[in-house]
């Protein structure tokens, strides 16, 4: 799948989400936790501001997010001295 392709099925996949959501909103809208999320904003990846004492976050913001780390491979998981990556675990 090419990188436009992508971003295409990234927004109609997210075509009822709001344009501006909370971290809350963002939550039932992804597969991102709350500390993930938290962390994305504190690291700048995912632009936010805060209003009320909340933070906002940008829909379009949050799909070049997911589009620009789509092909992430995994996680390494640590495994008393060696690391074992998710290709590790399922074969890949």
């Amino acid at each position: 799948m090419t990188q436009n392709e992508l971003k295409k099925e990234l927004q109609r996949m997210m075509q009822k989400c709001p344009q501006c959501m909370t971290t809350s909103k963002l939550r039932r809208y992804t597969l991102l936790g709350k500390n993930r999320i938290y962390n994305l904003i504190h690291s700048g990846e995912i632009p936010a501001f805060i209003y009320q004492g909340t933070y906002v976050i940008n829909k379009d913001d949050v799909i070049e997010y997911l589009l620009k780390h789509s092909e992430d491979t995994g996680r390494n998981f640590k495994a008393g001295k060696s690391a074992v990556s998710t290709e590790d675990i399922h074969g890949a």
